[in-house]
């Protein structure tokens, strides 16, 4: 179970860390001072789950130095229904939040955002694997 850990120590700590910023109760984050952006959520979504699933895909490619069918699904499925969790969450149970399917559709074009740009670039296997080296 150790080893679990620490082979995905990255995914798991992007996870928690979505896990975090989405129960933030909504009463919160009006207190929290940001740029007035319009859709300024959204573009937090797709960075959460662009991060997630490049978590993912780096975290097997460095384990296997390859990606299998198997990996790109789970670095496709797994944000995916994490993400549909999260909205769930925030519908029924955090205070003053709401699910958006815009939320979810925000963080379903970061997740495949996240995997086309990473097969493309898998070709700089060396490059990639420096940068999984770091986390």
């Amino acid at each position: 179970m150790a080893h679990l850990f620490l082979r995905y120590k990255t995914t798991i700590f992007i996870s928690l860390v979505v896990l975090l910023l989405s129960t933030i109760p909504g009463s919160s984050l009006h207190k929290v001072p940001i740029i007035e952006i319009p859709n300024l959520d959204k573009l937090i979504h797709f960075i959460m789950y662009f991060s997630l699933a490049t978590a993912i895909l780096l975290d097997v490619y460095k384990e296997y130095d390859k990606l299998s069918s198997k990996a790109i699904w789970t670095a496709i499925l797994f944000p995916f229904f994490y993400g549909v969790l999260m909205e769930f969450l925030q519908k029924y149970f955090v205070e003053n939040r709401t699910a958006d399917v815009l939320d979810a559709l925000a963080n379903t074009v970061g997740l495949l955002t996240a995997l086309i740009f990473f097969l493309k670039f898998k070709k700089y296997k060396k490059w990639l694997l420096k940068i999984a080296s770091i986390f």
